[in-house]
């Protein structure tokens, strides 16, 4: 039915801990980052003396290593047709939205697609930090871990803070930021003739869209996580996508 297939979502549309198993063992996310360096610094080649341009390099290599075992390239195997993934880690709702208005604006040829929004947790939120970084992804309880030099970016960062409390605390923003989000996504695609599919962590609000799965969270709770709460079982991804193609 579909000539492609466009995928949206954070880090549980993106593979992540997937490939954990080839590096050592981390605790914590910045011993992590440290590890995949290493994995860099040694499997890339890389001769480069800027640590953090070697962090840069390896982290995008990481990442594009982690999306091939992801379930939207399981899914792209199994239909044999392109699906593109615009997820991110640690993804927002408003970055989502961003991400599929940029493609649709700059890269979609008006071929019969579907779209797969999974939804990132509400809570998040996509912030302006400041005029020379734009705005950063915030999630909860990862203020402080925004990959930032904290002591440089101090007052920057208070204040995103304080915004971010501010805004998380009133429950009226947070609906009405979804329900808002939530519209827009749904307009950019019926505007164009896009099949829209959703995938929500818990029951979300588009009765009138087709809803794959309404407890991600739930049902990832069958399989194996890695140290920072990401399915890392093969399974998961081969479930999920055999669930994807019957509403397809």
């Amino acid at each position: 039915m579909y000539d492609q297939i466009i995928v949206t979502g954070c880090s549980h549309s993106c593979g992540m801990e997937m490939n954990d198993h080839l590096l050592p063992t981390a605790r914590t996310l910045k011993e992590r980052e440290v590890n995949i360096a290493k994995w860099g610094r040694h499997n890339l080649k890389l001769l480069h003396k800027d640590i953090h341009v070697i962090k840069r390099l390896a982290d995008r290599a990481w990442e594009d290593k982690e999306r091939e075992k992801s379930w939207p390239a399981l899914l792209e195997h199994r239909l044999g047709i392109p699906v593109v993934n615009l997820a991110n880690i640690g993804a927002s709702l408003g970055k989502t939205l961003l991400n599929y208005s940029g493609y649709l604006g700059s890269s979609w040829q008006g071929q019969r697609t579907a779209v797969i929004h999974q939804i990132p947790e509400y809570g998040r939120m996509y912030m302006r930090l400041s005029k020379e970084h734009g705005r950063i992804n915030i999630v909860p309880g990862e203020i402080e871990n925004i990959g930032l030099n904290k002591k440089y970016f101090s007052k920057q960062i208070e204040s995103i803070k304080q915004k971010y409390q501010d805004m998380i605390m009133n429950d009226d923003y947070i609906k009405t930021h979804r329900t808002k989000v939530l519209g827009r996504l749904s307009k950019l695609s019926k505007d164009r003739g896009i099949a829209e599919f959703y995938v929500f962590n818990r029951p979300g609000d588009l009765h009138s869209s087709t809803v794959i799965l309404d407890g991600l969270t739930e049902f990832r709770k069958n399989y194996t996580t890695g140290t920072f709460s990401h399915t890392n079982d093969p399974r998961f991804n081969s479930d999920f996508c055999d669930l994807i193609i019957s509403y397809l």
